[in-house]
């Protein structure tokens, strides 16, 4: 009777291992992150996903996307191991990628940040009012749905892509209070949920335009899809943008994750003083 207790001990110590060594430790490290290029790294997102309730089909087109992406631009330019630790922000050469792409495919815009995160999740996304849609933010995106040579999205999932990504009338101030209730009055007034899961969150970088002193807006000007890991540190899978990689990227804590964002996407100034707002789902990013 022992002896079984001691080999189910064992077993579960052996499975509990190999669960710590899926994703490096970050330790004195801000980032880890990949391109999806390796067979593990694309595992990991990819059992991830499964365990987190996505849906085998979006996962399917998700991995379409990116193998399309990584085999249609030098790989030298990519992360090329598992995982890549840095306390930097990791630089791409993204004009070489988007020569390598538009050599192969030069009426194909791309796949971005929204139409990567969209597609994930779009069939537990909700948004009861697909009328009035501003397309200021997302016009280029509508390029890419066009004959692409990779799946992005389907007909049925445009129109509500596009209410859910539509630009705010918003006015120019540096008062977050303005805009967060903006945000918050779009989401009401169109009757958009997001995923009500504790597996993962989409997170939306809200930026700031304005094209004249009495047109000003606010769009998601990045997003990606937010997964808790096991030992409470967390990963975003993101897609930089058009002709720029995929990336996951774990981090320590929400702090670090905030940190990241506001370093790459807060363009702030004191004609334009307002700065990017991060949601994780309909909350403010708790960090």
């Amino acid at each position: 009777m022992k002896k079984k207790i001691l080999i189910l001990l064992l077993a579960i110590l052996s499975l509990s291992a190999c669960k710590n060594k899926n994703i490096p430790q970050n330790g004195e490290y801000k980032y880890i992150f990949n391109n999806l290029v390796t067979d593990k790294s694309k595992d990991d997102v990819k059992n991830k996903m499964k365990s987190s309730g996505i849906s085998q089909k979006n996962i399917d087109r998700f991995f379409k996307q990116v193998d399309f992406f990584n085999a249609n631009v030098d790989n030298s330019l990519l992360i090329e191991k598992d995982y890549k630790k840095a306390n930097e922000i990791p630089e791409y050469d993204i004009y070489t990628m988007q020569d390598d792409l538009f050599d192969n495919y030069p009426e194909f815009t791309g796949i971005n940040c929204r139409i990567t995160t969209f597609g994930l999740v779009s069939d537990m996304i909700k948004v009861e009012n697909e009328d009035k849609i501003n397309l200021s933010a997302v016009e280029i995106d509508n390029s890419s749905f066009k004959n692409p040579p990779v799946p992005t999205l389907k007909s049925d999932e445009i129109n509500k892509f596009n209410k859910f990504y539509s630009a705010i009338k918003t006015s120019n101030t540096g008062d977050f209070k303005v805009h967060l209730e903006k945000i918050k009055d779009f989401w009401k007034e169109n009757g958009i949920s997001f995923p009500d899961s504790d597996k993962y969150s989409i997170i939306s970088v809200y930026v700031f335009s304005s094209l004249d002193e009495n047109d000003n807006e606010l769009f998601v000007g990045h997003t990606g899809l937010l997964f808790p890991l096991k030992d409470g540190r967390i990963m975003l899978v993101e897609k930089l943008a058009f002709t720029s990689p995929y990336q996951a990227i774990i981090f320590k804590d929400r702090k670090d994750l905030y940190d990241y964002l506001m370093k790459l996407y807060d363009f702030s100034s004191e004609s334009y003083p307002a700065k990017p707002l991060i949601f994780e789902n309909n909350d403010l990013l708790k960090h």
